[in-house]
């Protein structure tokens, strides 16, 4: 599974939880965290487990919201 900036967005928005309260519990700037979901800066493979540890309770439910994104724009093929 792979986070994508808009599908990182798009499932932290629905959980609820904003940019700053990810950013605190990943360990990043409020700003940089704003700059990775804008696709301005690299979500590198640390942070990205970081995000996905964060994530872990739902992470069942990140996978299936991140398939069916992906089906959406044409990238699961």
């Amino acid at each position: 599974m792979r986070l994508t900036p808009e599908t990182l967005r798009q499932y932290r928005t629905r959980l609820g939880i904003t940019q700053g309260d990810l950013a605190r519990k990943v360990g990043v700037s409020s700003s940089f965290l704003s700059a990775v979901e804008r696709d301005e800066r690299h979500l590198t493979h640390s942070l990205e487990g970081r995000l996905l540890a964060t994530f872990s309770e739902s992470i069942q439910e990140l996978t299936d919201f991140i398939e069916v994104h992906e089906r959406l724009i044409g990238k699961g093929e």
